[in-house]
């Protein structure tokens, strides 16, 4: 009897248990799933509105050019153009345009709130051309010029393919670069060609870095202790909202070994198929990991 008894404790408790574990694990993939959406419609919110910035402020300063309201040659007001634009939108880091000759003026929002206005001239072939930057920094309401610098620079706009492929479109270009006038900056571009009175006038280029982008992805709620990453194509990195202080690695596998949840990462992409999953991953010590 005492045996029938402890039989019938053991598989009710038995049964008990699978059923509430069966009942647990349904409740947390609902949870998981509801937050993994939550954490993706942010992230696809904040990069939709980015990217719409970066494509209406190239459309606004091609049709004020197409117009003749402001021509490309005119220094003074493109360079007003390009100053209040700049400043009216955080998330832009470049604004540009590439002439015909090889010459190039932007506006760059450069670090400390600073502006500068980069001015590339013409240039003998093979050899370097002069390069002009005027330092503004942020006053309220307004900016203050605080020094020009000269140098010389090996950039040219010509060669950039953010300037080749929309100098030969009729339709908006989106590139990424990994050089820009200043050197180094992993940025997304947007380029369009240039017409005045059916005249080829040049190629303006609007663009954000990916430096910044990581910046604005680190501010959104993400569920739980989760991390975010952009990825342009397998697993190269564009952004991450904890990104490093230095230069970011290149692919998934090129972060730290500590680092659990971009190995996870890397392991759910190499499993998977397709662009839309979510799955559960082992992240080794820091327990099981699910991927969106």
């Amino acid at each position: 009897m005492t045996a029938l008894l402890l039989m019938a404790v053991m598989s009710t408790a038995a049964s008990v248990h699978i059923i509430w574990e069966r009942t647990a694990t349904r409740n947390v993939e609902k949870i998981v799933a509801s937050l993994g959406a939550q954490s993706a419609d942010s992230v696809r919110g904040e990069l939709t509105s980015t990217l719409a910035v970066v494509a209406g402020t190239a459309e606004i300063i091609r049709s004020i050019l197409f117009q003749g309201t402001i021509k490309a040659d005119d220094e003074v007001r493109r360079e007003f153009l390009f100053l209040s634009l700049l400043r009216e939108q955080r998330a832009i880091g470049w604004i540009g345009f590439g002439f015909p000759d090889g010459r190039f003026f932007g506006s760059h929002a450069a670090a400390g709130g600073k502006i500068e206005m980069v001015e590339i001239g013409p240039g003998m072939r093979g050899k370097p051309r002069p390069l002009r930057r005027d330092i503004y920094h942020p006053i309220p309401g307004d900016v203050m010029f605080e020094e020009r610098i000269h140098g010389e620079t090996a950039y040219l706009a010509l060669g950039a393919p953010w300037y080749r492929r929309a100098m030969d479109s009729t339709e908006p270009v989106w590139s990424v670069i990994d050089v820009l006038p200043n050197g180094f900056e992993p940025s997304v571009v947007v380029s369009e060609r240039v017409e005045l009175y059916g005249r080829y006038q040049g190629v303006v280029m609007v663009a954000v870095s990916f430096a910044n982008l990581s910046q604005a992805l680190s501010g959104l709620q993400v569920s739980g202790h989760g991390k975010t990453f952009v990825l342009g194509g397998s697993d190269k990195v564009l952004a991450a909202s904890d990104a490093p202080g230095g230069p970011m690695p290149a692919h998934l596998r090129d972060f730290p070994k500590s680092d659990a949840l971009a190995a996870a990462v890397g392991d759910a992409i190499s499993m998977m198929k397709g662009n839309e999953f979510r799955t559960l991953v082992d992240g080794g010590e820091i327990g099981p990991v699910y991927v969106s």
